[in-house]
């Protein structure tokens, strides 16, 4: 029987069907890594050109689509001139990346990331007035916007909050202090650095 389509986009069996797919998947340096991305270090950097070869001509065998295939060059180096490397034929270049959801930029700032969960939570509070304004108190709204605001903010905090810089962490907390000016946050909702705290203590205790 010939197969010419597989999981929907965004269905429950989508994230296993995906690595039953890619489990034979293996880089040709030792190097080199995947986990969800192909990773490859610096001192490796030679054999980018390989392992996209390598990774093109699986997903030809399997059918996959690879038209959305994007390199991202990463380097902490701020305040030095970076060379990226040349491009390669067929692979768009980024300087910002989304990965699970969360924005990494080229130079692995947190900036990009804080300012899109921002704005994307300033527009749940657009959902938050008309709330009210149907009659909804505001016990009600300040559950709604741990449940969804809060959990947005929070989402990933561990992986990119050693990224962020003191400015960008205020940014966040202003928002939290405009939302309890309007009432949709609880008043006794810690500031974001102790929410990240809190939430890192308590994933380690549900683990240990």
């Amino acid at each position: 029987m010939l197969i010419s389509a597989s999981i929907v986009q965004g269905s429950s069996l989508g994230p296993a069907s995906y690595d039953v797919t890619a489990a034979d998947l293996m880089p040709l340096h030792a190097d080199n890594q995947f986990v969800k991305y192909a990773v490859v270090p610096a001192h490796s950097i030679h054999t980018r050109a390989a392992e996209l070869d390598h990774i093109a001509a699986w997903a030809t065998e399997i059918k996959f689509d690879a038209e959305y295939a994007q390199v991202i060059f990463y380097d902490s180096r701020r305040r030095h001139v970076v060379h990226s490397p040349p491009l390669l034929s067929g692979i768009a270049r980024v300087y910002t990346l989304k990965v699970l959801r969360v924005t990494c930029s080229s130079h692995l700032s947190a900036s990009e990331h804080i300012h899109h969960v921002i704005s994307d939570s300033a527009q749940s509070l657009y959902a938050l007035r008309v709330l009210r304004h149907h009659g909804m108190n505001d016990i009600g709204l300040q559950t709604i916007f741990r449940a969804v605001v809060v959990t947005r903010l929070m989402y990933a905090s561990p992986a990119w909050r050693g990224f962020a810089t003191a400015t960008e962490l205020k940014q966040v907390d202003e928002f939290l202090r405009r939302c309890k000016r309007c009432g949709y946050c609880s008043s006794d909702l810690p500031d974001f650095e102790e929410l990240c705290w809190t939430s890192l203590t308590t994933g380690c205790s549900a683990r240990c």
